[in-house]
């Protein structure tokens, strides 16, 4: 399998001001994926406690981000998240002993370590030491997402949806 191809990452999902690393948090979970004007969650990171389904929404919908025309999804038109396999696979790609932040960045992704935002409180973590991107792949009340540090990447593994990590588009 080759290595995945970057794009930029402008897509179907509103810009209403929710993707901006330092939006103001709002208590959720709210009840539907289409942000509109008036709402109290308009432009906010939405948080939610620590108890399942650790999800931004009250009913959970796993396929927001499988591709297509859903306007909750991230990509545009001709492209999509990655798969887990596809994440496993570009890490694969680095070379062996190079599963860390450096390869991700070196890669055709120039995947950078921009942290993580925590579904409780919305806070900012890892910036500039982790990097955190979710695939389209769900596993049960979680989704995938691939991880890497300064000195370490792991194999994809499943987080809560309500954490707010990067993506990365690809072409289909």
């Amino acid at each position: 399998m080759q290595p995945l191809m970057a794009i930029g990452t402008s897509g179907g999902r509103s810009t209403e001001g929710h993707q901006i690393r330092g939006s103001d948090p709002y208590g959720g979970p709210v009840n539907s994926s289409e942000p509109t004007t008036g709402t109290g969650w308009y432009g906010k990171f939405i948080t939610v406690a620590d108890v399942t389904p650790w999800n931004w929404l009250t009913t959970p919908e796993n396929d927001l981000w499988q591709g297509g025309t859903n306007d909750n999804n991230p990509c545009p038109a001709g492209f999509r998240l990655p798969k887990e396999a596809e994440w496993a696979a570009e890490v694969t790609s680095w070379g062996e002993g190079n599963h860390n932040a450096l390869s991700a960045f070196n890669s055709p992704l120039k995947l950078v370590v921009g942290g993580w935002r925590y579904h409780r409180d919305g806070k900012k973590e890892e910036e500039g030491s982790g990097g955190y991107y979710w695939s389209r792949t769900t596993d049960g009340v979680d989704s995938d997402y691939l991880a890497f540090h300064v000195d370490n990447a792991s194999e994809p593994t499943d987080g809560r949806r309500a954490n707010g990590f990067s993506v990365r588009c690809i072409k289909d």
